[in-house]
């Protein structure tokens, strides 16, 4: 994703890739302890995928990170039918897993 970016015209000075998370919700736990020792000149933008961004985008909001979506890349969907409807399924199932997470780890102060 830095590489889009990159080629998106965003200088590499301004683009910080998390690359520890096994998965979405331990990758914005990462970034949330990244930015908190950071100052950020404004928002965060978000480079994933465009089945994958509500659920980033709402996992960054529910921890109180000002978030925003890149345009995501074109042509980047699956173009076999089965497999985007398996990763739009993944989404499904896993959207209200993670922002119980989420709630509850900014409700407990973990976050």
């Amino acid at each position: 994703m830095g590489t889009l970016l990159e080629q998106a015209g965003v200088a590499r000075e301004h683009v910080i890739l998390e690359e520890t998370g096994l998965d979405t919700w331990s990758s914005v736990k990462a970034f949330h302890r990244i930015l908190r020792s950071r100052t950020l000149p404004g928002p965060v933008m978000v480079a994933t995928s465009a089945y994958h961004l509500p659920r980033c985008l709402a996992l960054l909001c529910v921890v109180g990170i000002p978030a925003r979506a890149c345009r995501p890349v074109p042509g980047s969907a699956s173009a076999v039918w089965h497999k985007r409807w398996y990763w739009r399924g993944r989404e499904v199932l896993a959207f209200p897993y993670d922002l119980i997470l989420a709630i509850g780890a900014r409700l407990s102060g973990g976050v």
